[in-house]
């Protein structure tokens, strides 16, 4: 039996590599095998270092040779909505990594090179690797993993068109891929982790090609304007640093955060940094934060958020960790930013809201030479608020009118389409019935006679306030105000919990002489 399962263990290992060969014509393989003058790619990328993977579009266009020999490229970034940057980027031709490129190319021809060309650090044209090859290298910064063919083909579909590849990656914590068409110079999609231990994987890099071809003149698509850019001359160089670090006001996480420079001018970039942290332990991280940076005026009126300037509906910290640069367009003056937490969750669904919050910052901002587009006055983006789950509690006692608490918490807020849950702990049965003890039932929502222990549920879609109150002892009475903008607020019992938490957390700290440095 053992001599069977011998020979068919070494006929798999022979039939592999020759299932590979057979599917795909190439045997071996480099980045940038083919690449010619007049050859152009469109990616959809993103990569970790760039604003914690933001997505955007990078196209280029081999327009000639530079007078070393080297590719010279024709770049066109579309970054959101309002954001188009153009330049050009010089390439190697033994590995097509950058090696010099024009104003405002720089952060995206490190996303580029960290991405689509990540895989020269282990194939060249002085190097090309066989597809049959158990592996092609090993990567040290995670712990020594071999990358290389997985043994696997697949017929992968992007929008550039349905093509045959080798899987090439490793595993850790993940399995990390890159799909490999040997007849193309470039990967034609990518889907890699970073390595953590814990929690949620945020992704290193992703991309997808959208279109290739061979052209003699720029592609039609480089037909667009660039955003304008402010001149790094017309502001000046300051490495001063603002440090702080505050609650939300809804206690439901701690923010560290530093800006510079600490006095900003109008019309040059400030330059902030995140951290995140939990209100029980502000030495642990949150993960997958929705959150925004807004300008309010004097009262408090929302002047201009800065994910609506990047075209998105919020910004996105999958580590807790964030690194964010944007222009100043306040006038001379105090100007009130608000980093404002919309909840947590993976990207691309809506968050949890139960750690959602504010914090104001205000900042002086001086009289400066930069060029100031005015601020587009835009109401502030509701997606981010999804409905929620609130729950009120009925406590023991309830049902005693020299009861301090009737229901916990008494008024609440929600966005519409919120379900809530009214749990009774008290030991007597109540209802929880819409309307008021004077007026009577209005009809909007009844729970009917439950007992202890019970729980009554609904959902309430319509903007307004509903009033609630409990038949058998009309001297229980709540509110649920249903608002867009809706931030929940926490049952007193709650509350006493976190500040205790809290409290004990800064006294053990003390009492182990336990130190940090933020930043």
């Amino acid at each position: 039996m053992k001599k069977y399962l011998a020979i068919v263990f070494f006929t798999i290992l022979l039939v592999v590599p020759i299932g590979i060969k057979s599917v795909l014509a190439a045997d071996t393989w480099y980045v940038g095998q083919g690449l010619k003058e007049g050859d152009y790619f469109r990616y959809d990328l993103c990569q970790v270092d760039y604003k914690s993977c933001t997505q955007f579009e990078m196209d280029f266009w081999i327009k000639g040779k530079t007078e070393h020999g080297d590719w010279d490229m024709q770049v066109l970034v579309k970054e959101g909505t309002n954001k188009i940057v153009k330049g050009d980027m010089q390439v190697g031709r033994v590995a097509p990594e950058p090696i010099g490129f024009s104003d405002g190319i720089g952060p995206y021809a490190s996303a580029y090179k960290s991405s689509i060309v990540w895989l020269s650090g282990f194939t060249t044209r002085l190097d090309p690797k066989d597809f049959a090859a158990p592996a092609w290298g090993k990567i040290g910064s995670i712990g020594g993993m071999q990358v290389g063919p997985t043994g696997q083909t697949e017929t992968v579909a992007v929008k550039a068109g349905v093509f045959d590849t080798v899987v090439v990656g490793w595993h850790k914590s993940s399995d990390n891929k890159i799909w490999v068409a040997p007849n193309m110079p470039f990967p034609v999609k990518a889907l890699t982790f970073v390595d953590v231990t814990a929690g949620t994987i945020p992704v290193q890099y992703q991309f997808e090609l959208l279109e290739y071809g061979n052209t003699t003149t720029p592609p039609d698509f480089f037909d667009v304007v660039a955003t304008p850019v402010t001149p790094e001359e017309q502001c000046p160089k300051d490495d001063s640093i603002k440090r702080g670090q505050k609650s939300l006001d809804s206690h439901g996480m701690i923010v560290a955060y530093s800006y510079s420079p600490e006095t900003p001018q109008s019309g040059c970039e400030i330059t902030w940094n995140f951290e995140f942290e939990k209100s029980f332990d502000p030495n642990q991280f949150e993960s997958d934060v929705h959150y925004d940076i807004f300008v309010v005026d004097d009262d408090g009126n929302f002047l201009r958020s800065f994910a609506q300037e990047q075209g998105r509906d919020h910004l996105f910290a999958p580590v807790g960790k964030e690194f964010r640069t944007m222009q100043v367009k306040e006038p001379l003056g105090i100007a009130h930013y608000v980093i404002h937490v919309y909840g947590t969750g993976p990207d691309g669904i809506a968050p949890d809201t139960t750690k959602s919050g504010s914090l104001k910052i205000d900042i002086d901002v001086a009289k400066g030479s930069g060029t100031v587009t005015p601020p587009e006055v835009k109401p502030p983006v509701t997606k981010p608020n999804p409905p929620m789950k609130i729950t009120i509690d009925m406590p023991e006692g309830a049902a005693n009118i020299d009861n301090e608490i009737f229901y916990d918490p008494t008024d609440t807020s929600v966005t519409p389409g919120s379900t809530i849950t009214w749990t009774n702990s008290d030991t007597a049965s109540h209802t929880v019935t819409s309307g008021t003890p004077t007026e009577g039932p209005d009809g909007k929502f009844d729970s009917g006679l439950f007992g202890p222990g019970k729980k009554f549920e609904t959902v309430l879609d319509e903007k307004g306030t509903y009033s609630y109150f409990c038949q058998v002892h009309p001297w229980m009475t709540g509110s649920i105000t249903v608002d867009p903008t809706a931030i929940p607020e926490f049952p007193t019992s709650v509350m006493i919990i976190m500040v205790l938490v809290v409290a004990a957390s800064i006294i053990i700290s003390k009492f182990k002489n336990i130190t940090y440095t933020k930043f």
